[in-house]
């Protein structure tokens, strides 16, 4: 599935792919995280997600970069062999 930059999600929960990025993670039905921060301290815990953030991003992960990144990924429709299953 693509996502569009127009406002209007494939869902429809959310005027962008950033908004739409971030539901899921704290939806309990979903990921279930307690909170955006809890998501982005467990992927701060990751050497190999913060030294990326760090490339990417020029800073540690945080929850605005954190969406940024997810729409990234949803646009691209590529995937790097194994991250997504170990987060």
């Amino acid at each position: 599935m693509r996502f569009s930059t127009r406002p209007s999600s494939g869902t429809g929960r959310a005027r962008t792919l950033e908004e739409q990025a971030a539901l899921p993670i704290v939806n309990q039905l979903e990921m279930g995280q307690p909170s955006m921060d809890a998501a982005v301290a467990g992927i701060a815990a990751l050497a190999e997600c913060r030294h990326a953030f760090q490339q990417v991003f020029g800073r540690a992960p945080n929850g605005s970069n954190l969406m940024r990144a997810i729409a990234s990924d949803e646009r691209t429709g590529e995937r790097p062999a194994g991250l997504p299953d170990r987060l």
